[in-house]
């Protein structure tokens, strides 16, 4: 950028001063460019060997920078604990006839929801 401009750039492109920029955390978990088969459930693409692979700013569920989430790590903490603890206790089966219809907006969620069936273990 020439000196004596104001302003940012990105990907070439100039972002004047106070500007606003949304990036959208969908879009950039579904880039091909960065993610094989990005509409495929594939929880292994975060092993720690697959996000070595590709950049930080790929998958950002809690925000970047100075203004993420402060409670980002015991969210992910949390929730892991709480799965594990339902994994360990039900058996879970989906309840056949189930559209699988995905509503993308914000969050990315089931359309008509998911109905499963428990089973103790």
């Amino acid at each position: 950028m020439a000196s004596g401009t104001s302003g940012h750039g990105i990907g070439g492109y100039k972002i004047p001063d106070g500007v606003a920029v949304w990036l959208n955390t969908y879009v950039s978990s579904h880039l091909p460019d960065y993610w094989e088969k990005p509409d495929e459930f594939n929880p292994y693409r975060f092993d720690d060997e697959e996000l070595l692979k590709r950049s930080h700013y790929t998958y950002f569920p809690f925000s970047l920078g100075p203004r993420n989430c402060i409670g980002q790590n015991f969210a992910l903490i949390e929730a892991k604990v709480i799965l594990s603890r339902f994994l360990q206790t039900f058996k879970f089966s989906l309840v056949p006839g189930q559209s699988r219809k995905v509503r993308r907006s914000v969050t990315v969620r089931p359309e008509d929801g998911v109905m499963c069936t428990l089973t103790k273990r």
